[in-house]
């Protein structure tokens, strides 16, 4: 997995500035699999779930390591069936 890092300050409302850093990973592909940002003394990861197909199936966020929210994509079975039966027959 391949990582790019930026810094940041990011102004808040009452005019202080909080000193961030984000973290990008990548796969083999080139494609984001993570995005994470520490800020604050928190670190907030979001991760790119993929099915066996590769296609995007969802993501996590963890705030500090613990899991706080789980969304997926669900593909219909008969869209399945009909793409196997597509790779298979050619």
């Amino acid at each position: 997995m391949q990582v790019a890092e930026r810094d940041n300050l990011n102004p808040h409302a009452d005019g202080s500035v909080a000193e961030s850093l984000r973290t990008l990973g990548y796969n083999a592909y080139g494609e984001a699999e993570t995005d994470s940002l520490a800020m604050d003394g928190d670190t907030h990861l979001i991760t790119e779930l993929r099915d066996s197909f590769g296609r995007s199936a969802g993501y996590t966020y963890a705030k500090n390591g613990a899991v706080q929210q789980t969304v997926s994509t669900g593909y219909g079975e008969e869209i399945l069936v009909i793409f196997f039966y597509l790779i298979t027959s050619t």
